[in-house]
Order: C-alpha cells, then structure tokens, then sequence
C-alpha cells in the first residue's frame, strides 16, 4: 500500500532559471504497489517482486543511450515488467506508481561514451567555399549534400563547371555518420552528390539557396534523378533546381532578424511557460498510468491546458527569426516547442476517434520521451 502519497506539485521552470538548473532537479518516488494493494515476494527469489523487476530494469543495458541511462526509461521498463506479471497472475495484482516534481528526467552516466567523429570538409578557392560535406549514405548509394559559397554572382553556365570540380574533389571524399556506414562505403566513389549553392554564410545557416543540383554516376537512374519541370534545367550534365524565391526570401531574412537581447528574452518566457505546461501534462499523464484516474479524467484534464500550450506554441513559431550566433540555440527551442505541443494531440476530445487507447500511449510515451531528450539537447547550448 505504498501508493498512498502525494507530492505538492509538478516542477515549475522559472524564467531565470537555466534548463541545467531546471532538469533533473527535486525528486522522483517509486512505490512498489497502490494505495490499495500488497507488495508481493518473488516466487523464486528471497526478495519483493517489485524489487527484483526493479533492479533488473536498472541493470538493463538496452536502455543505455549515449552512454547515459533515464530514469524515465528504467520507470518505464519496471512498469513494463509488472504489466506483464498482472497479465500472468490475476489474483496477485500489482501496480508500481511513479511521481515526481523534478524538471525533466534524471540521466545517469554508466558508462563512457565515445561519440562517432565525423570528418570536417572545408576549403576555400578563388572562387567559391566548400563550407561543408555532409553524408546521406543509404544502404544503396554513397551520397554527399555539399553547402557551397559562391564568390561572384556566377551564371548557372559558370556554375555547374564550379559543380563538376566539386564533385571530382568530393566524389572520393570519406565523411559519414557512424562506423556502419564507414564500413559499408569506405574508399569506394560517390554514386550522388548534391550541391546547394548560397552567396554567404548567412544563407547557407538558413538554408536559402541561389539553386541546388544533384550529380549522379553512371549505375544510378538518371532519368529519375534529372526530371525537368518549370523550374529545372540540366546544364553540362548537372541536374539545376532554381530556386526563383531566393531573392525574396533573403530580404525578408534580412528585414525580420531580430534583435539578439529582446529575442533571447522573449523566448525565455515563452518556453519557461512550455515546459511548465509540459512537466504538468506528464504529471496528469502519470496518474493515468499510476491507475488513479480514468482516460476519461485524463482527457477533461487536458482540456484545460491545451489551450495554453497553443498559445505559446504558436507565439513562439510567431517569433522574429534569429541572428546567426543565436541559430543552434532557437532551433532547439523551436524543436521543443514542437514537441510539447505534440503533447495536445493525444489526449484531446478532438482527436479520440482516430487512435485506439493503446496507440494513444504508445504515441505519448515516445513524444515525453522526446520531450527529455529535446531538454537535454537544450542544456548543452550556451548563450
């Protein structure tokens, strides 16, 4: 009957606080059974049932991510196990219940983590920059996508002879994501290479580009690849689209970047009110799953905080559009954004009808999960 408890409330993120000081911080209770029910022994172990799925789902090794372990994930897991054993044993029902006040999760390091280091491509010519090579291998083909910097306002004549050097220089270059694909495609050429071509720095940051054309060796499909429509013509044997919005697009850039102190404040208090309205739907979300309230409940519960998280949902995607230093830093706030606003389309009486309550976890459980993993992308961007 361990259930019996209650905390005060969910975390609140203050404005000026930091996401490193807000995530992970206060407290998190695992109880082994509701307020109603025994805690049962192992039948083979001489330890409690909640005890034994508890240590097994801390000990888990597939839930290590980056060398790091969640405890939303071991709480997860746990709750699996006892899920399982309910199915099995009707008469000895057990249900863990898991609350908290902390901000996020909490992630442990277990083990070192060394991440993949991707190979860095930059030069820099007469005439134009590489500034970057990025992989998009698939099982398939070896495909490049590089981020160019033209130095004079080329013809598309002059630039596709700029697009065949690249390739001949990129073609054989060994950049990827991971040792599978290192592995795979290795000293072996190109099959695709993409090439966007921009003026400046700034354009290739907000990814405005002049045109961008595709190159592909002789074993790809090349009537596939270098289909024409009204804004795409093949020069020298590269594939242009033409973006005619360029010009547009860059002068509204230009006249809507905001300035860096009121933006940084601005998106301060929209997502220190996002990410209290989202630890709040956890909170509301955990009771379901404790099974102190029904779906039903859920669902009027979360008709009270939808609207809020629209509001700022929407006020931030309303924002002026970030100055360079600030790019990486409103990304992730945008992508969090995006993500707590995913949390309205689950419990919400204006989509019920298009899951069935089983994909509505499921979908739920992935999105709080995303929701952890998008604050702690947070925590490592300083301003």
């Amino acid at each position: 009957m361990s259930g019996n408890f209650s905390i005060g409330q969910t975390a609140v993120f203050n404005i000026d606080e930091t996401v490193e000081e807000f995530a992970g911080k206060g407290y998190a209770v695992l109880a082994s059974s509701n307020a109603t029910q025994f805690s049962y022994g192992h039948p083979d172990k001489p330890i409690s049932l909640f005890t034994s799925f508890l240590c097994e789902a801390i000990n888990d090794v597939h839930l290590i991510k980056q060398g790091k372990k969640s405890l939303y994930d071991i709480s997860k897991l746990l709750f699996f196990y006892l899920d399982i054993w309910n199915k099995r044993n009707p008469q000895k029902q057990q249900n863990p219940i898991f609350r908290a006040n902390m901000g996020g999760t909490i992630f442990f390091e277990v083990q070192e983590y060394h991440p993949y280091c991707t190979a860095k491509i930059y030069e820099e010519t007469n005439n134009y920059i590489i500034y970057a090579v990025e992989p998009l291998h698939n099982v398939s083909a070896k495909r490049y996508a590089v981020k160019v910097i033209l130095k004079s306002p080329f013809s598309f004549e002059e630039i596709s002879i700029i697009n065949n050097e690249i390739v001949k220089k990129v073609k054989k270059a060994d950049v990827y994501k991971d040792d599978i694909s290192q592995k795979r495609w290795q000293g072996k050429n190109a099959n695709l290479v993409f090439c966007y071509f921009g003026r400046d720095e700034s354009d290739i940051i907000n990814g405005n580009y002049l045109c961008h054309t595709t190159w592909v060796d002789e074993h790809q499909d090349k009537k596939w690849w270098y289909r024409i429509d009204n804004n795409s013509i093949i020069i020298n044997d590269i594939h242009f689209d033409i973006h005619s919005y360029y010009e547009n697009l860059k002068i509204f850039t230009e006249e809507n970047i905001g300035d860096k102190d009121i933006l940084i404040e601005k998106t301060k208090s929209i997502m220190s009110s996002l990410i209290t309205l989202a630890e709040k739907v956890i909170g509301l979300y955990n009771e379901f799953l404790n099974g102190t309230k029904s779906e039903e409940i859920l669902v009027d519960d979360m008709e009270t905080v939808i609207p809020s998280i629209d509001k700022y949902y929407f006020e931030e995607t309303d924002l002026d559009i970030p100055p360079i230093e600030l790019k990486e830093w409103s990304q992730c706030c945008s992508n969090l954004s995006a993500t707590i606003h995913d949390f309205t389309l689950f419990y919400n009486k204006r989509y019920l009808s298009t899951r069935t309550p089983d994909n509505r976890i499921a979908c739920m459980n992935m999105t709080v999960s995303r929701y952890y993993d998008d604050l702690e992308a947070l925590k490592k961007i300083v301003i």
